[in-house]
């Protein structure tokens, strides 16, 4: 396993040229232009198809914005973006929703996504 931090660099560029075979990506939505990031990771190709982009300081962009990345916004923490690679792949046909609780006496969240038999919610 091999893990780096990338903090200098214009980010589409080092995506496409040198970590276009990453298996995951973790994008800061707090920078400029992370949405424009965000899409490009989804676009350049991994080493499998479960490679998988992820966005923190989501809550910030707006859900309404997880539409067009076809991508799932979880409630934790200060929101976190979540999808995988590929054209196929993100949001699915299936109906689910997702279930928070906080424990009461440590403060966790736990996150739960619940699917609905036959496409119900």
């Amino acid at each position: 396993m091999h893990v780096e931090f990338v903090i200098n660099g214009d980010a589409k560029t080092l995506l496409v040229n040198d970590y276009r075979r990453a298996d995951c990506v973790v994008i800061d939505c707090n920078i400029n232009n992370c949405e424009g990031i965000f899409k490009t990771a989804r676009r350049i190709g991994g080493n499998n198809n479960a490679a998988i982009v992820l966005g923190y300081n989501a809550l910030r962009m707006g859900s309404w914005k997880c539409e067009s990345f076809n991508a799932h916004l979880l409630p934790i923490g200060e929101g976190l973006l979540v999808t995988r690679r590929g054209s196929d792949f993100g949001v699915s046909e299936k109906k689910s929703r997702w279930i928070v609780k906080v424990d009461q006496c440590t403060g966790e969240e736990h996150v739960f996504r619940v699917r609905s038999p036959h496409g119900k919610v």
